[in-house]
This record gives C-alpha cells, sequence and structure tokens, in this order.
C-alpha cells in the first residue's frame, strides 16, 4: 500500500521561486475593465451600444450584421464597427487579447443595457421567437449575452434549453458555451444540463433513425 504524503513530507516544495516571476495563463481572455476602457476610447460608445442591442434582439442575418437607424439615418453596423476597430468574422481558433472588441464581447459587455432597452420597449429576441418554446414568463429574459448576467436558476434553465433547441434546429454547439458560462457562474448544476442535453440528443437522434427508415421503405 502506497504512502500519501502528509504536510511535512511535502513542505519543501510551497512557494515559488520570485525570480521566474510566474503568472497564470487564463483561458478566458476577456477582461471587463478593459473591454470597457476599450469601448470608451473608440469615441463610439453610443454607437456601439445600438449595434450590441440590434445584434442581440435582431440577430445579424448569416454574419452580415445588418443596420441600425440613427438620426433617421440607416448605418451599416459593420461600418460602424470597422470604425470603432471591432473585430468581426474571426476564426473560432484566433487569440484575442483581454481589450480586443468583438460583436460578442460587446453583447456581453452591454447585457444590462440590451435587458433595459428589452423591458423598456417590449421586445423580445430573436433567440426567443425563433428557437424557444414560447413561454411567455420568459419572454423579455432570453437574449444572446444573458447568460453573464442571468441569476434565476428557471430563467437559466430556460435560456439553456432554448440554446439548446437553435443547436437542435441549426446542428451547431453554441450551448456548449452557455453550458460553461453557467457552470462557471454556479447557476445550474452540472448533472441537470448533462440531462436536458442528453434529452435533446436522444431526440435527435430518434428523429434521424426515423427519417432514415422512412427513406429507406420509400425504395
Amino acid at each position: 500500500m502506497p504512502k500519501y504524503f502528509e504536510y511535512e513530507d511535502l513542505k519543501e516544495f510551497l512557494g515559488v521561486d520570485p525570480s521566474l516571476e510566474f503568472k497564470l495563463v487564463r483561458t478566458d481572455t476577456y477582461d471587463e475593465q478593459k473591454i470597457k476602457k476599450a469601448v470608451k476610447d473608440t469615441g463610439m460608445v453610443n454607437e456601439l451600444k445600438c449595434c450590441a442591442i440590434q445584434t442581440a434582439l435582431v440577430g445579424t442575418g448569416n454574419q452580415e450584421l445588418g443596420s441600425v437607424m440613427l438620426k433617421s439615418d440607416e448605418v451599416s453596423v459593420k461600418q460602424i464597427y470597422k470604425d470603432a476597430g471591432v473585430k468581426t468574422n474571426l476564426p473560432p481558433t484566433s487569440k484575442l487579447e483581454e481589450s480586443d472588441l468583438t460583436p460578442r464581447r460587446l453583447q456581453r459587455f452591454f447585457r444590462y443595457t440590451i435587458h433595459e432597452y428589452m423591458k423598456t420597449y417590449e421586445i423580445p429576441s430573436y433567440l426567443y421567437t425563433k428557437y424557444s418554446d414560447h413561454d411567455e414568463r420568459f419572454r423579455l429574459e432570453i437574449f444572446p449575452g444573458a447568460e453573464h448576467m442571468v441569476t434565476d436558476p428557471d430563467i437559466a434553465k430556460y435560456l439553456y434549453t432554448t440554446y439548446l433547441r437553435l443547436d437542435f434546429q441549426l446542428n451547431t454547439t453554441i450551448s456548449d458555451r452557455v453550458y460553461r458560462v453557467l457552470v462557471s457562474r454556479n447557476i445550474l448544476p452540472m448533472k441537470s444540463m448533462d440531462t436536458w442535453k442528453k434529452e435533446f440528443a436522444d431526440l435527435k437522434r430518434s428523429l434521424e433513425m426515423k427519417s432514415v427508415k422512412i427513406l429507406s421503405e420509400s425504395f
């Protein structure tokens, strides 16, 4: 039977040599303080705020990003992002700096602004209208970026299952990111989310098997 070391056996390894100047390398490169400064430094805070609301509530139209109405003029979101130095159309493996602005980071940063706009004008997001089961209790709670602010477990569950529906329909894996956020924020238990995910996966597999069977029987 191997002997497990106690404190006294391992105390010689305490501490890190200061000459190494060791620092943690975090996988999440999002730093809200640096994002705040970057947003202000653009000199386009209000324009970026409007773009975040537009893309969170209406969507991006297959990365076309769409337009916003500002002072009766229709302005391209893509042009505003370009003028503000927002990075768009990045591949999934892109390495971002903590202060880099992206469309999704702007939705995350302006999450409370987006939520307030929804409540004020009673406008649901495309995420709710296209991919949820339209439970009215959550009509003004579901939008991209909400995973970073939601604290109510019932809302969090509805948000996560809505993303599962989206993945189910579009064959994407966006819900995996939302899963990680909700777990890291300790809003929902992993076991419950794993169960919901399995239920959707089983349903999808069942439908695919039925489709194959119908197709084979038609020949």
